[in-house]
């Protein structure tokens, strides 16, 4: 794609998706972790744990492949930006940029809606043993 208001605008929306991503992220990681810790601390080794852990880990792998996007997209982005959109480049270019915004884009609706999900569900009072 050799039109060069695309990677222009894509140079500055990208950041400020990621910046939203990082934020929603941050929320759902903290929580995931707060959680994880009561859990542990009151009883170990069930199943609610281990289902926290899997949020945890892929609240993880959710920060890391968006931190990736970003700094993929963004370099093709302003590569393209500062030497022109004349040769090859712009036409590889324009990729990495689409699928890194789309989806970052994923990422920041979704994210909201997993971290409601977590706060909705209850501590499983079920799962707790009476304190001696």
């Amino acid at each position: 794609m050799r039109h060069e208001a695309f990677y222009e605008i894509c140079a500055q929306v990208i950041p400020t998706i990621f910046i939203a991503v990082v934020l929603e992220l941050r929320a759902l990681l903290g929580r995931t972790a707060s959680r994880w810790e009561e859990v542990v601390v009151e009883s170990p080794g069930k199943q609610e744990e281990r289902r926290l852990f899997g949020q945890y880990a892929t609240s993880a792998v959710l920060v890391l492949t968006s931190a990736a996007a970003f700094v993929i997209s963004e370099l093709c982005t302003l590569s393209v930006v500062f030497f022109g959109v004349s040769g090859w480049w712009p036409l590889v270019a324009v990729w990495p940029v689409a699928i890194g915004v789309v989806m970052l884009t994923i990422v920041a609706v979704v994210a909201p809606i997993w971290l409601d999900e977590i706060r909705r569900i209850p501590a499983a009072p079920h799962d707790r043993e009476p304190v001696a």
